[in-house]
């Protein structure tokens, strides 16, 4: 059996999870924290190195250093609740249309016990082609990354008018005064809850 990450890692393998991701999916959500809105709106979101991680030696050799830098996308909707902390500070949400997923996207290897998921449902799954294991993948954890930035033209914002309405309904990023932007505050344990 061949080693699904190194499958997944290469480019037919990226274009066949970005087609299931899309075919299932009509958005995913990020979040960042508050201190970031105005380089965000101008530079868009670039792929950032999640320290409490170490890169899986796959991503490396398919992807070189720069695949330790990812942007963590959550499928909308989501069944459960994220937890995010931010070391105590507030966040705000993004959002991205499936249509406008950068080319290289892929498992969360920063997400406990994914990667290992991976390579239980290719096993499990017998044959079945890399995308169907990827979206197995994406309806349990919820959750994908891009190796690659994403313009800040292709996003929306969550305002604090549509804090409960579906990103579709979002304004532009770009056009979007950070004074209408959602914020969402940590508990007492600085979880954020989106």
């Amino acid at each position: 059996m061949t080693n699904v990450h190194i499958d997944l890692l290469g480019p037919t393998g990226m274009t066949e999870a970005r087609t299931a991701a899309i075919s299932a999916y009509g958005w995913f959500t990020h979040a960042r924290t508050s201190d970031q809105f105005a380089t965000i709106q101008t530079d868009g979101l670039k792929p950032t190195w999640p320290q409490s991680h170490i890169t899986p030696q796959e991503v490396i050799d398919a992807i070189g250093d720069d695949g330790k830098n990812i942007i963590c996308l959550s499928s909308y909707p989501k069944k459960t609740p994220l937890l995010l902390n931010k070391g105590g500070k507030s966040a705000f949400k993004l959002a991205v249309h499936a249509n406008k997923l950068p080319a290289r996207v892929g498992v969360d290897w920063s997400f406990g016990g994914t990667w290992d998921l991976t390579i239980s449902n290719h096993r499990h799954m017998n044959g079945a082609p890399l995308g169907q294991v990827f979206l197995s993948v994406l309806r349990s954890r919820e959750v994908i990354i891009s190796y690659d930035a994403i313009p800040a033209a292709d996003l929306k914002v969550c305002t604090e008018a549509l804090r409960d309405k579906p990103p579709s309904d979002w304004p532009d990023l770009v056009d979007t005064d950070f004074t209408h932007v959602a914020i969402f505050g940590p508990d007492d344990f600085g979880n954020i809850a989106l």
